[in-house]
């Protein structure tokens, strides 16, 4: 191949690589809010449904078998959701 083709390969190359990464960015961003809004609408509803003037250890007790039931179904993602609900629990009762 001569130089010109070359260059114009790597180019090209270089181009679609970017838009890869673009779009790569974009899907994390867009998965990671969609994430959080799951996360909040999770809590929400333990807090509406369940730990309304509840004692913090039956709230805990809820939040941890709702956790471990969702870890089971769906991975490791519900722990971290566990411990956000955990410590948004916490930060609700001071």
């Amino acid at each position: 191949m001569s130089n010109m083709v070359i260059k114009q390969a790597q180019t090209l190359f270089g181009e679609i690589k970017n838009l890869v990464e673009q779009s790569r960015n974009q899907f994390a961003q867009t998965v990671n809010a969609a994430m959080s809004m799951l996360y909040w609408e999770i809590g929400k509803r333990i807090k509406q449904e369940f730990l309304q003037n509840s004692r913090a250890d039956y709230g805990e007790q809820i939040v941890h078998s709702l956790a471990v039931k969702l870890t089971d179904e769906y991975g490791h993602s519900f722990e971290f959701a566990r411990n956000r609900l955990l410590t948004q629990k916490i930060n609700d009762d001071e």
